[in-house]
Formats: C-alpha cells, sequence, structure tokens
C-alpha cells in the first residue's frame, strides 16, 4: 500500500500495513456489545419460556394411557422424590426445541401427555424425573408417529403451570379450587347407539367441541390482559371451566366431586320422528336447591344466553324425570339440549363450526351470569 502526504511518498512495509487496515475501531466493539447482549437476552427468553398447556375430554388419538398398558406398549421412567418444592422436573433432550413441545392436560384420565417432535427414544435413556413427585403414579415415554411422548398419570384431578428451564420442563400442579372461586364442569353428551348396536357420534363431537371451545373461551379471558378502563363488575377469572365427555353416571358424579365442581352443565342434542321441530331445551332437578343458585334459574340463565348468542329458539324448561343423572348431582345441575340433529336446518348448523362456537359463547356469557 503506497500513501502520498503532501508531495512526499511514503511506503510502509506490509505487515504495517495490515495492521493498520484491521484495527478495530468504537463501532465494531459496540456493535460486538450488542449482538452479545441480544443472544443473552433470546438464550434466557428460550430457557424460561411458558409451555401452553390444552385440554380435551377425548382419549389421547386413539392410544392406551392406562396403567395397565404401560408395560407392554411404554418404557416406564424412573421417579424420584428428591424434594418439596411444589415443582415437577422432566429431562428434555438438548435438542428438543421449545416450539416443538406441545402439553394436553387430560383431567378426566388424570394424565398430564407431553409431545416432543424432532427427537427421538434414546435421549430418554437412563433419565428420571425429579423434584417433588408425590402425586405422580405412574410415569412413561415412548416413540411414536415421529415424535416422543410422556405420559404423567396423576394421583388426581390436577391443573399445571409449565415453563421450559434450560434442559427439563418445569411444571407446577395445584388444585382449581384453591385459584377459582367458581367450577363449571360441562359435560359432553352420551352417544347415541342404534338397535343394531352401531354407535352414532354425530352428537358426542358436537357436543364435546361447543365444551372445549367454551373452555378455551374462558381460559383466554382469563389469561388476557384486562383493559385500564375494564369493568369489575364481573371478573372471569373467578371461573374455570372443565370438560368431561360422558361415559357413565358413575363416573360423571366421581368426576365432579373430584374436580370440586360448583355446578355442572350437560349438553346434549335430540332426536324426534318429527322433522320440523327445532330449538333449545332445558330441564333441571327440581329436588335440590341452594338458596343462592336453584337450579332453574342456573337452567334459565344459560337457556336464555345460548338463546341469544346462537339466534336460536328457546323452547321449554322442564323439571329431569326422577331416573335422571341430574336427581343425583349434589350440586346445581341442569341439562342444555342444543339443537335437533332430525331437523335438517338444525343439523347443518350444529355442523358449522361458527354456529358451535356462538352457543360456546353463551355459555361462557352464562357462567358469567350465575357467577356475579
Amino acid at each position: 500500500m503506497t500513501l502520498k502526504y503532501g508531495n512526499e511518498i511514503i511506503e510502509p512495509n506490509e505487515e504495517e500495513s495490515l495492521r493498520t487496515w484491521y484495527k478495530p475501531g468504537v463501532e465494531f466493539f459496540v456493535m460486538l456489545l450488542i449482538i452479545l447482549i441480544v443472544l443473552v437476552f433470546v438464550t434466557l427468553r428460550a430457557s424460561t419460556k411458558p409451555v401452553m398447556i390444552s385440554e380435551s375430554s377425548k382419549g389421547i388419538s386413539g392410544e392406551s394411557i392406562f396403567e395397565e398398558d404401560i408395560v407392554t406398549q411404554w418404557i416406564v421412567m424412573q421417579v424420584t422424590d428428591s424434594d418439596d418444592s411444589g415443582k415437577i422436573t422432566v429431562p428434555l433432550p438438548l435438542t428438543a426445541r421449545s416450539e416443538n413441545i406441545s402439553v394436553e392436560n387430560y383431567c378426566q384420565d388424570h394424565t398430564l401427555f407431553i409431545r416432543i417432535r424432532g427427537v427421538h427414544a434414546t435421549g430418554f435413556e437412563n433419565t428420571s424425573i425429579g423434584g417433588d413427585t408425590g402425586h405422580i403414579k405412574t410415569a412413561a415415554y415412548r416413540e411414536y408417529a415421529g415424535e416422543m411422548r410422556i405420559s404423567l398419570i396423576m394421583d388426581g384431578v390436577w391443573d399445571f403451570e409449565i415453563q421450559r428451564d434450560n434442559s427439563s420442563l418445569v411444571i407446577s400442579p395445584y388444585k382449581a379450587e384453591d385459584r377459582y372461586e367458581n367450577i363449571l364442569l360441562l359435560v359432553a353428551d352420551k352417544p347415541y347407539v342404534s338397535e343394531e348396536g352401531e354407535r352414532d357420534l354425530t352428537s358426542e363431537n358436537i357436543t364435546n367441541a361447543i365444551a372445549e371451545k367454551a373452555s378455551d373461551i374462558l381460559l383466554m379471558e382469563n389469561s388476557a390482559p384486562k383493559a385500564a378502563n375494564a369493568s369489575d363488575d364481573i371478573n372471569t377469572a373467578k371461573s374455570r371451566i372443565y370438560v368431561a365427555e360422558y361415559r357413565s353416571d358413575e363416573e360423571i358424579i366421581s368426576f365432579a366431586d373430584e374436580c370440586g365442581a360448583d355446578m355442572v352443565i350437560f349438553l346434549d342434542t335430540a332426536k324426534t320422528d318429527d322433522p320440523e321441530e327445532y330449538g333449545l331445551e332445558a330441564c333441571y332437578n327440581d329436588d335440590f336447591f341452594l338458596p343462592d343458585m336453584n337450579n332453574a334459574f342456573l337452567a334459565e340463565s344459560f337457556l336464555r344466553n345460548i338463546a341469544i348468542s346462537s339466534k336460536n329458539r328457546a323452547n321449554s324448561i322442564l323439571a329431569a324425570e326422577d331416573d335422571s343423572i341430574l336427581t343425583e348431582m349434589k350440586v346445581p345441575a341442569a341439562k342444555i339440549t342444543v339443537g335437533y340433529l332430525s331437523n335438517e336446518t338444525e343439523g347443518k348448523y350444529l355442523s358449522m363450526e361458527q354456529y358451535r362456537d356462538s352457543i360456546a359463547e353463551g355459555i361462557v356469557n352464562a357462567v358469567k351470569e350465575v357467577t356475579e
């Protein structure tokens, strides 16, 4: 490199020239510092990323997760009760990315189900679940359909808060009755069975979809930041919705007691020989009464709010028959018929997600009304 200063030509040696050329300036160090700060922030954020939990009343993709099947279908994980922190730690392979982790809480089966895409079973060999694990009855894992699946069978109905902390999931179980003033149990329809024994899943799927959507709506409202000018008259965060799939009267009564339900709403559809019949109906247990929450008021509130949100016709409110499960409930309970599948037009509406969502919105509005 040749430099000219006035009329004088300066020719430094090549080594000196290169050293001068690569000498970093202040701007370089500032940029490097900014990059390091960003990398540290991203790493810390990823290491403590909350993991979203979804819920479902249905089984896990047709897989059996009950304890009697663990030995043949799953690999049992060692569980070590090492502290009383109230937190469970589930080890993760280093290759597990937070965005590939999903968690589902199958409350009715007492099972927390963890899916991790993009990792293999070898990443879980010789690992154990630690922390405060006294509420875990069985833990197991398997590789299935291109993902790792971990099943934690708990000793009862639990809610969970979960975060990704470096190389593990940190799970904090808690009881809903400790955090919520009101707990509603929505029970999906008992499926129709024909005289030939064929099972009609249409009604069950419809009411399950409505119940789970209502639960999702309330969960989103609970977790959304409250506006500065929002009214405090109705605090939706004080309510929690559980969803149950109808299996038997005994199981629903037991589950209502386990999850601490303050009220139970059964959702069903109807079929009749009259193809012109349509609309919403409700029935309630007239043998059970609480001064601040009688069953007739409960049924009327849900029927009215669903009729308003779905723009459908409210037909009647009737007392339940003596052999109805409603008469066995020890908390306020009602059954809402959301429509007639035997009516061609109403059947088409019930098959539409938008219409079912409007029914779910009516359910949430009723929850707010009866818990004021």
